[in-house]
């Protein structure tokens, strides 16, 4: 499993968005992708997986495209991680 530092040498402009015990986020920029949001689940349970699925085969025009998931060492914990397409606003 390769370390966060591995996956954040890959984006640009990486900036936390919202810090959280269960979830972290990142705002980023990636040539391929331009604007994506970085979630990090360090809890790999049900929802995070389901989350992950229906995003994965939903097709919807609102719902945010996931580009790329995988696993990373988060401050010495095992993380998913789904990169995705970043929708600015609340």
């Amino acid at each position: 499993m390769a370390d966060f530092e591995a996956l954040a040498a890959t984006l640009s402009n990486l900036k936390l968005v919202a810090p959280g015990g269960q979830k972290v986020v990142y705002g980023a920029m990636r040539p391929t992708f331009c604007g994506i949001a970085v979630k990090l689940f360090f809890k790999t349970e049900e929802r995070s997986q389901r989350e992950m699925e229906i995003s994965l085969g939903s097709g919807f025009d609102r719902v945010p495209k996931i580009h790329e998931t995988g696993h990373v060492a988060y401050t010495g914990l095992d993380a998913l991680y789904f990169i995705e397409q970043r929708v600015d606003g609340k």
